[in-house]
């Protein structure tokens, strides 16, 4: 009976998080860390903690601080110490491993926002698709690339 529970309350936990999608989080995220909080003068701490963006409430912040850098092209897990050849298989053993880690709290899916800012401006119709919580095409590491999903002028001058 409690293996059940925790096979139940496991597939619970990844589903509930299992249509937001990570590459667009982590492009949304560099997106406001690197371009829109420095244009204000804020920094990710200075922003309110009921704040959309605020690292507390993104879903994938924890994960993303635990991520190593070892080399160009290889990462280190910073929960197990496993290494991993890119960051596709990384990510893809946080969702595996580590889903666990990820705060009830933290209910916020940056990919969500990605219409707002514009993200899928440089895309063709066949890349373009629901985002965030209601994605239904798998949007890989080819696809998002800074270069291809800069905002564009008429969403940064809405800003």
């Amino acid at each position: 009976m409690i293996l059940f529970l925790f096979v139940v309350m496991s597939s619970i936990a990844l589903l509930s998080d299992a249509y937001c999608s990570r590459e667009v989080s982590k492009f949304v995220r560099r997106y406001i860390y690197r371009t829109i909080l420095p244009s204000l003068h804020m920094g990710p701490s200075d922003l309110l903690d009921s704040c959309p963006f605020h690292p507390s409430q993104d879903m994938y912040h924890d994960h993303e601080m635990h991520k190593i850098a070892v080399d160009a092209m290889e990462y280190k897990c910073g929960y197990c110490g496993k290494l991993f050849v890119n960051e596709f298989y990384i990510d893809r053993h946080m969702d595996r491993h580590h889903h666990n880690m990820i705060s009830v709290n933290a209910t916020t899916c940056l990919a969500d926002y990605c219409p707002i800012l514009g993200c899928f401006s440089g895309l063709d119709d066949k890349k373009k698709g629901m985002v965030g919580r209601y994605t239904t095409e798998v949007i890989t590491s080819s696809v998002v690339n800074s270069k291809e999903l800069l905002p564009t002028a008429a969403t940064t001058t809405a800003l």
